[in-house]
């Protein structure tokens, strides 16, 4: 099956109730589906696959004890995917996977080399931004962190490229390709997480990946993937925690470390220190989100200085 990672927005996409059960189980008809939603179908039926799991459809959104059975589960859903979609363009359900492209100046042109390996040869203009220096809207969603990480490969619908991400390789649109099999990544984590570099320090997709491949431990994978999570948004700031539980189980089960609200026993010490990011306002929540001494218990983005940390308990 495929699983689509994408931008709820503003609009509320379509969803499944406990009203509309029994009419979403007899079909849904492809009129009613925003444009999101209606491509992540053709994408799927050009696949020759028969299944696509989309979680305002596939989650009862007036039941809390499905929301938290299955947001719970989000780590296994998107795991064992054959494939994820992101439609990471898209601010919301109606903009489509299939966004419209800036106009090239130069439109590509064909070579036929006299000699060589290849018949054809395409000359194309190279675009500005690569998909590591171009933030999408989907890199500003928190539940999206964890679906494309945990994904075996991914599909990335950028607004002006196509990426492809799995354990193998990366390749995007304009030629760049890079292939994983001598790439160093932290054996803690399983391998579906590993990525390549990037040169960019902007807040992506990508860009996590890179910090998740530079961690050489556990501590080192946590601080990176907290201080890219606080980055995001949340529509509901309690779903803080649950939007990390797939990442979390994926952790838990390579290191056998305990998990206590954002934080793991064996660097408590380190995980109690926290850093506010400067320019970035924070406060506490109205309400109990999470013990005061985790991180999670705060609102805006924050840092894990590890060297800092490291250098005052000696």
């Amino acid at each position: 099956y495929v699983a689509l990672s994408h931008c709820w927005g503003k609009t509320r996409p379509l969803v499944t109730t406990t009203a509309t059960l029994t009419d979403r189980l007899s079909g849904i008809p492809i009129a009613d589906m925003p444009q999101t939603f209606r491509d992540a179908v053709s994408i799927t039926r050009e696949l020759r696959l028969e299944y696509l799991w989309i979680d305002s459809l596939c989650i009862l959104q007036d039941s809390k004890d499905d929301w938290e059975k299955e947001s719970a589960n989000m780590g296994s859903i998107y795991g064992n995917s054959f494939l994820t979609i992101s439609a990471a363009a898209a601010e919301d359900g109606e903009q489509g996977i299939f966004r419209p492209r800036p106009s090239r100046i130069h439109p590509p042109v064909e070579l036929k080399p006299r000699d060589g390996d290849y018949e054809s040869l395409y000359v194309a203009e190279m675009p500005r931004n690569t998909p590591s220096e171009t933030p999408q809207p989907v890199d500003t969603r928190a539940w999206c962190l964890q679906e494309t990480a945990l994904a075996p490969r991914v599909l990335v619908y950028g607004a002006e490229m196509l990426g492809w991400l799995c354990d193998s390789s990366t390749d995007v649109e304009n030629g760049y390709s890079t292939d994983h099999a001598e790439d160093p990544a932290p054996p803690l984590l399983a391998p579906r997480l590993r990525r390549p570099p990037q040169s960019s320090s902007k807040s992506t997709a990508f860009e996590f990946y890179r910090l998740l491949n530079e961690s050489e431990t556990a501590t080192r994978t946590w601080t990176a993937l907290v201080t890219q999570y606080t980055t995001r948004r949340l529509t509901f700031e309690k779903d803080r925690l649950p939007a990390l539980s797939g990442l979390t189980m994926e952790i838990q089960k390579e290191t056998g470390d305990e998990y206590l609200a954002g934080i793991w026993r064996k660097d408590l010490k380190v995980d109690l220190f926290c850093l506010l990011a400067k320019g970035f306002e924070w406060k506490r929540p109205a309400e109990y989100r999470a013990p005061s001494w985790s991180w999670a218990a705060i609102e805006g983005r924050v840092r894990l200085e590890l060297k800092l940390m490291r250098t005052a308990f000696h």
